[in-house]
């Protein structure tokens, strides 16, 4: 009983509206459609931009340096041994891969890196892809296959994205299961 005489007012209330009041609120109601839907679609564009400017692939094709240092080994002779590579490295979308070589290093207990030169330049293969956070930052995986004299070794990286030429992070190796730090650097 209650609903019907709410919409026996609701029916008195709308007939009581002249035709002109009804244009005029159709008028109003689709130019509040209208600037709406503009509006969401002007919002919609700056949040696209926003996220290609602000959370775009990190570009990692180009020359680059890193260097490991061994923090825990089963070979003590490895034992804060520094090594360094260079690395041409290739990119599509997310993934990339790359060649290089050992050009330093650094035994435990000597105070600089020495210039490896000729057949010591142990030659390298890369493979890797990115991991793209929203809310912290981008994170790089990579496998790396080294031709040493004595035999085949394979290494991961895990890497955190610092800025567009920086990145570092952990490493696990088969060389005498070594593990540690490592630090990126692009070159050019």
């Amino acid at each position: 009983m209650r609903s019907s005489k709410i919409a026996a007012k609701e029916t008195s209330f709308m007939s009581e509206i002249s035709g002109s009041k009804k244009e005029s609120i159709l008028v109003d109601t689709f130019t509040q459609t209208i600037s709406s839907l503009i509006a969401a679609v002007i919002i919609g564009a700056i949040a696209l931009f926003s996220a290609d400017k602000f959370f775009s692939t990190p570009q990692l094709s180009g020359l680059w340096a890193f260097e490991i240092q061994v923090e825990n080994t089963s070979y003590k002779p490895f034992k804060n041994l520094k090594v360094a590579y260079k690395v041409a490295v290739t990119q599509s979308g997310l993934s990339f891969s790359g060649t290089g070589e050992k050009y330093r290093e650094q035994p435990g207990g000597v105070e600089k890196l020495t210039e490896i030169s000729g057949k010591n330049r142990t030659p390298i293969s890369i493979e890797g892809s990115i991991k793209k956070n929203f809310l912290s930052k981008d994170e790089v995986f990579l496998t790396i296959s080294e031709e040493g004299t004595a035999r085949k070794s394979s290494t991961f990286q895990r890497l955190i994205v610092n800025s567009e030429g920086k990145m570092a992070g952990m490493f696990e190796s088969t060389i005498a299961e070594n593990s540690g730090t490592v630090k990126w650097r692009r070159e050019q």
